[in-house]
């Protein structure tokens, strides 16, 4: 935090910047001086891969999320897949996909050191592009929830 700010309070219902997905699904986010928070309501069938990345038109960044409702599965870049519920905190690595599991909704939040934060507030941000299929498939799904 800077040395002149003791206090700053945002409100994401005023978002410093938002993005809408190619299927509806949401993220708002605000830009403290130290960290950037998100908030993101994934609609049910969301897929990074699909519904953001068309947009950003690049890899994935690393991601430190926390799960409010509904279930999310994470695959890394080595296949790796998890799936991520109410109340888990998760750190993905850049080049992961993400995907909405059942019928509700994921609202998840996600943290990002300010220094990064103003390279995300646009959806078309500079990156790696990425030109490879996912690896995931069911054999890589591991829970959570102290499961690992």
């Amino acid at each position: 935090m800077s040395s002149s700010v003791s206090v700053e309070v945002k409100n994401l219902a005023s978002p410093d910047a938002s993005w809408a997905f190619l299927d509806g699904s949401e993220r708002v986010a605000v830009v403290l001086s130290s960290c950037a928070l998100g908030r993101g309501v994934y609609l049910p069938g969301w897929r990074w891969s699909e519904h953001a990345r068309p947009l950003s038109e690049v890899d994935s960044a690393e991601h430190i999320g926390y799960v409010i409702s509904g279930r999310m599965a994470v695959c890394s870049r080595d296949g790796l897949e998890v799936e991520v519920g109410p109340g888990e905190a998760f750190l993905a690595a850049p080049g992961h996909d993400a995907w909405v599991l059942g019928d509700e909704p994921c609202v998840a939040l996600d943290f990002v050191p300010a220094a990064l934060a103003e390279t995300r507030k646009t959806a078309t941000g500079e990156g790696r592009k990425l030109e490879r299929a996912w690896p995931c498939s069911p054999s890589n799904h591991v829970e959570t929830g102290g499961r690992q």
